[in-house]
């Protein structure tokens, strides 16, 4: 399971450009442009569905992610689009077959592409500000499943897409939990 939060770069150079335009025509108090986004992203969020084709985009993500990984289920992701102009972030739950504790979920993000918060321009959470201009995947705390829940553990991780496919990040996190 994934909420991956999109930004306004995920629609190119033109999509960042008019969220810039956004932000500076709410603070002069005029209407914001909608010409590339479909709705004002400025000071807001909205969740992504269906796509002009009648395809689900997070349906989409989840089968071919899945797909790519070699896993029998499908995921399911849920796709936020946030005023960021750059950067994914996702927060994954990632069922394991047995519990793991957080230590060994995190030895297993210690080398390239990864980066552990610590080291992301000294933030304590990777956000998309500490990611900025990074070619590696920031990963945040990990949290390990309670004992009596089902085994697994929550994941944050952070790329900037100007300097990381987002593609090959979440298979890299897939293969790194997985593997």
């Amino acid at each position: 399971m994934a909420t991956v939060l999109v930004p306004a770069q995920s629609l190119g150079d033109p999509g960042a450009a008019e969220l810039h335009q956004q932000i500076v025509h709410i603070l002069n108090f005029k209407e914001p442009p909608t010409e590339v986004l479909p709705e004002q992203l400025a000071f807001n969020v909205r969740l992504l569905g269906a796509s002009e084709a009648g395809l689900n985009l997070a349906d989409s993500v989840a089968w071919e992610a899945s797909r790519l990984a070699g896993l029998e289920s499908a995921l399911t992701v849920s796709l936020v689009q946030v005023p960021v102009f750059h950067a994914y972030s996702a927060a994954l739950w990632v069922e394991t077959k047995n519990h793991v504790d957080a230590e060994t979920i995190r030895a297993a993000f210690r080398s390239r592409p990864f980066e552990s918060a610590k080291s992301a321009r000294g933030a304590k959470s990777p956000s998309p500000v500490s990611a900025a201009g990074s070619e590696t995947i920031h990963i945040g705390p990990v949290r390990a499943a309670v004992a009596s829940g089902p085994p697994g553990f929550w994941l944050w991780a952070v790329a900037d897409t100007t300097a990381y496919d987002p593609a090959s990040a979440a298979l890299e996190i897939l293969r790194s939990a997985l593997g």
